[in-house]
């Protein structure tokens, strides 16, 4: 069996945990996306989070790998015809941590790239303004050491796969879709394969990723959406920020869905009526 990812040294570490769990050897192939490639131009001007999954989706598609493994934060909300996610690894840290300093500044520069994230830091922290950054966790951090930034937003499931040691401060709020999830990709039709690893599926994560998947995508949701859900426990929640309008923090329990594309649909219903 032949796995494809990213370069970065989280990539390598999410299959590392994949592979430790599939429990046998396999091939491992590395594969270098256009966000690896271009490291200085925002993602929203690339074409958002499909420019780190259409090459490693082509070469799935090609036959040229069986497995492709992503951070399923960052897969765009549209599926790609012939593919599928039907295994998905337990949730790490799904939280966001800032890491430096901005209260000794009277308007410090916050670096992130993500639209969610954005949106979220400046309606929480009036006085700061966000300025995106490129570069996997390693660069980013070099870059806040070099001054570039006074602070810097970093997921936790990175931090702790890559045992990052830094000084950083847990930030309330709703994480974006689907975030500290590792999605193992494969096609459709591949019966062989999607059997094989069959048994690596952690169903309440899976259960968990699809209610945050069918959000995203009935709210269409791209590289410019600033749209945030996550279960926990029996609890979905979620807020969105769409041309000026916030819905805050919206919070609706499981009770009668007992599908998970029922109770997601529901929630992106009640947050574009609020943004009416």
């Amino acid at each position: 069996m032949k796995v494809g990812c990213r370069g970065s040294s989280l990539s390598l570490a999410q299959a590392t945990l994949a592979q430790a769990k599939y429990g046998k050897v396999w091939e491992q192939s590395i594969i270098h996306t256009e966000g690896d490639k271009d490291q200085k131009t925002p993602i929203a001007e690339m074409g958002g989070k499909a420019v780190f999954c259409s090459t490693i989706e082509k070469e799935l598609l090609d036959g040229k790998i069986d497995v492709a493994i992503h951070s399923y934060k960052d897969m765009p909300g549209v599926k790609t015809e012939g593919l599928t996610v039907n295994v998905v690894l337990p949730r790490n840290n799904c939280k966001d941590y800032m890491i430096g300093d901005i209260t000794s500044k009277a308007s410090p520069t916050v670096g992130t790239s993500s639209p969610r994230r954005k949106a979220q830091i400046e309606n929480m922290f009036e006085w700061v303004q966000t300025k995106d950054i490129r570069g996997n966790i390693e660069t980013r951090l070099a870059k806040l050491q070099n001054g570039d930034y006074d602070a810097i937003v970093l997921a936790g499931a990175g931090l702790d796969l890559l045992n990052i040691d830094v000084n950083q401060v847990v930030i309330n709020n709703v994480p974006a879709v689907c975030q500290g999830i590792i999605a193992l990709q494969t096609r459709t039709d591949d019966t062989k394969t999607n059997e094989l690893i069959s048994r690596m599926n952690h169903y309440p994560t899976y259960f968990d990723s699809q209610v945050e998947r069918a959000l995203l995508e009935r709210i269409s949701g791209d590289c410019h959406t600033a749209l945030a859900g996550n279960v926990q426990n029996n609890l979905l929640i979620a807020e969105m920020f769409l041309e000026g309008k916030h819905t805050g923090i919206v919070k609706i329990r499981k009770g009668v869905y007992n599908r998970p594309e029922d109770w997601g649909y529901a929630m992106a219903d009640k947050l574009m009526e609020i943004l009416q």
